[in-house]
């Protein structure tokens, strides 16, 4: 029997993604290549893959939500190519108009992804313009809005990605789904490495260098004279100004390091060696470093924001809130915790990161798209 055409429009790549987003779209494709064909419409990614539809910008312009307003032409007419699919499924609403108008061409279902919302942003006090005071820069932003909730009207079918991030979208709950995200023990499993700097204490942040990441916050903090702060990532994905933040909190402490973006076996070999990781972010849908961090026996401090919420408490994590003082609390009480109450965090850590598998969840995946084709 002929398998079903499933078309996946990202806004990131397989090979050495930007996001937790394309984590998902990884996993998708682990799982569940056996039971449909799966076509992905992405980024350009330095290595070749059958199935994937580089898309590239129209336009050569250095403005972030200019980009994602006029890519949306770009991933529809890729996603209009290797002929007509049974079902779309756009990730995110950066890609929303072009799933919802290349489902419409070809009238099929559609599966809308909520890995993150502007709307919800804005609700968060953050904004998808360089400026939102100005006019223009209030119109680019509530474009990206409208994109949204096309994106959500047009769908068959919406995913949300955690408890939390669903709330507010009770307009759509007849045809939402909550499928929360898991962690991979098997890609985690690394080896002890020596990482930068002298301290007893390993405390690393990995993620993108973004205002919803709350990087500010952590740039501006204290870190005690026993912990060797580490920052993982690239600069894309975030803004400019954030990401020298971060190269001038290493410049001026001889205990903060930047070592660059990190990948498969070698992030496994960090999270390995590492003694803490934190996860300060002011806005998360979801938060797959979180259960990184528990899957690899690492103190997790973290905000406990939006969908971390949905696996971070006090008997698992420090809190760290979203203050740069509160952070500093949590940096102290992490240079003093003694053995017990570290052993403590740590196997309840593991214990909820048990929970949340990839196969429970590409099943729920699986069971989506069949509804919709089986229909």
């Amino acid at each position: 029997m002929e398998k079903k055409k499933v078309r996946i429009l990202f806004p990131d790549r397989l090979d050495k993604p930007v996001g937790g987003l394309s984590i998902v779209a990884q996993k998708i494709k682990k799982y569940l290549s056996d039971d449909f064909d799966l076509e992905f419409v992405g980024q350009p990614q330095e290595i070749e893959m059958k199935n994937y539809l580089p898309t590239f910008m129209p336009l050569d312009i250095a403005h972030g939500p200019l980009n994602t307003i006029t890519g949306q032409i770009s991933y529809f007419a890729q996603a209009l190519k290797n002929g007509k699919p049974d079902l779309i499924h756009a990730f995110d609403w950066t890609v929303f108009l072009a799933g919802a108008y290349t489902a419409a061409h070809y009238e099929i279902p559609l599966v809308s992804s909520m890995q993150l919302s502007i709307n919800k942003l804005n609700m968060a006090g953050i904004g998808y313009a360089v400026d939102q005071t100005t006019v223009d820069g209030h119109w680019i932003n509530e474009t990206h809005k409208q994109i949204e909730i096309a994106g959500l009207d047009h769908a068959n079918k919406i995913i949300h990605v955690s408890n939390e991030y669903f709330k507010g979208f009770d307009l759509y709950k007849d045809k939402s789904v909550i499928i929360q995200n898991g962690v991979d023990f098997d890609e985690l499993q690394g080896d002890k490495i020596e990482l930068p700097g002298t301290r007893p204490i390993k405390l690393v942040y990995i993620g993108r260098f973004a205002t919803m990441k709350n990087v500010l916050a952590l740039t501006e903090a204290t870190i005690p004279d026993n912990i060797d702060l580490i920052y993982i990532g690239n600069d894309s994905g975030g803004e400019g100004f954030i990401f020298d933040s971060m190269l001038k909190h290493v410049e001026e402490n001889d205990n903060v390091h930047y070592i660059g973006e990190k990948y498969g076996k070698e992030k496994a070999d960090i999270f390995t060696s590492a003694d803490a990781v934190i996860f300060p972010s002011n806005h998360e849908p979801f938060g797959i470093v979180g259960l990184e961090a528990m899957a690899t026996n690492c103190v997790l401090l973290t905000s406990r924001v939006d969908g971390i919420s949905d696996y971070a408490n006090d008997s698992n994590s420090i809190y760290c809130g979203l203050t740069t003082d509160s952070i500093n609390i949590a940096l102290k009480l992490l240079s003093f915790i003694d053995d017990d109450s570290k052993q403590s965090l740590l196997e309840n850590g593991l214990e909820t990161a048990h929970e949340f598998n990839w196969v429970r969840a590409t099943n729920k995946y699986r069971e989506v798209y069949n509804e919709l084709l089986n229909n």
